[in-house]
C-alpha cells in the first residue's frame, strides 16, 4: 500500500515538471511485446519467490516449472525482439560491449545489495544473538555508507576510468564482507559497524556508477530503453540475489559453515569480471 501513494506522488511530478518530448507518429506500442515479457518478468518473479520458500528436500515441480516457463517466455521475447523494428524494449543494445558489461556488472551487484538485506538480518538474529534494533542498525550502517560513497562518485571519475572506480568499489566490498566470515568479529560491535560501512559504501558506488554509465554508450534515441533496462536489471538481480540467497540460507542451516556469507563474497568477487571489461572512459 506504501508504494500507491508514492507512485501517484511521481506521476504527479512527471506531469508537472517533466518536459514534454515529440514522439515518432510512426510507431505504435508494441503490445504484443510487452505482454510477452511482462508476463515472462513476473513469471520469474513468482517462480524464484515458490524455489525459495521451499526446503532442497521438498523441491516441487510446479516452482521448477514456473522458473523454466518464465526463462522461456523471455528467450521467445528475445527471438520476438529481434525480428521487429520497434519492440517494446530493444535487445541489440546489449550488442554494444559498454552496454553489455556495465549491465552485467549492474545484475551482479544488484544481486549482491538485495540479498544483503534479505538475509544479513537472519544471519546477525539467529546465528549470533543480535536483537532485532542491533540487527536493524548494521543495516543502517550499510545504508549509510551506500549515502556517503555517492558523494564521492564524481571526484573518482574524474580521476581515475570507469573501469578502475568499478574494480575500487568492489574492492571496498570484499574489504567490508572479509570480517563477516569470521564468528569473533560478531562480538566486536565497533568492527561490524566498520564493516557494514564500508559493504555499503562499496555496493552504492557500484550501483550508482552502473546506472549512469549504461547511458553513455547507447545511440540516440535509445534513453526510455536503456532506463528501463536499468530498472529491469535491478528488479532481476534483487529477484535472483534473494530467492538463491535465501534457498541457500535454509540449506546452510544444518551446517556451521558460512558458506552463505561466502557466497556474497563469491558474487562480489565476479564483479570484477565485468568491471575489467569496462571500456575506459569518464563517466
Amino acid at each position: 500500500m506504501l508504494n500507491i501513494p508514492i507512485s501517484l506522488f511521481a506521476i504527479l511530478l512527471a506531469w508537472c515538471y517533466l518536459p514534454n518530448s515529440t514522439s515518432d507518429k510512426r510507431t505504435k506500442l508494441d503490445i504484443q511485446g510487452y505482454l510477452l515479457f511482462a508476463c515472462g518478468l513476473a513469471t520469474v518473479i513468482y517462480g524464484l519467490s515458490e524455489v525459495s520458500s521451499e526446503s532442497l528436500d521438498i523441491l516441487s515441480v510446479s516452482a521448477l516449472g514456473l522458473v523454466v516457463l518464465s526463462l522461456s517466455l523471455i528467450g521467445y521475447y528475445v527471438h520476438y525482439a529481434l525480428t521487429k523494428s520497434f519492440p517494446i524494449l530493444d535487445v541489440r543494445l546489449f550488442r554494444i560491449p559498454p552496454f553489455r558489461n556495465t549491465a552485467l556488472l549492474l545484475f551482479l551487484s544488484s544481486l549482491v545489495f538485495y540479498s544483503s538485506l534479505f538475509i544479513l538480518p537472519s544471519i546477525f538474529i539467529e546465528r549470533y544473538g543480535y536483537s532485532t534494533l542491533g540487527a536493524s542498525a548494521m543495516l543502517g550502517a550499510s545504508g549509510l555508507g551506500a549515502l556517503l560513497s555517492r558523494s564521492y562518485l564524481q571526484k573518482l571519475t574524474s580521476r581515475f576510468s570507469t573501469s578502475k572506480v568499478a574494480m575500487i568499489s568492489v574492492l571496498i566490498s570484499l574489504i567490508g564482507t572479509l570480517p563477516l566470515l569470521c564468528d569473533s568479529a560478531f562480538d566486536l560491535m565497533p568492527l561490524m559497524v566498520l564493516s557494514m560501512l564500508l559493504r555499503g559504501a562499496g555496493l552504492g558506488l557500484m550501483t550508482l556508477l552502473t546506472m549512469t554509465h549504461l547511458y553513455h554508450y547507447v545511440p540516440e534515441g535509445k534513453t526510455p530503453d536503456t532506463s528501463a533496462w536499468s530498472r529491469i536489471l535491478t528488479i532481476l538481480g534483487g529477484a535472483i540475489g534473494t530467492s538463491s540467497i535465501g534457498f541457500f540460507y535454509q540449506w546452510e542451516m544444518t551446517t556451521a559453515s558460512h558458506q552463505t556469507v561466502g557466497a556474497l563474497a563469491v558474487v562480489t568477487l565476479l564483479c570484477l569480471v565485468p568491471a575489467f571489461s569496462l571500456k575506459r572512459s569518464k563517466a
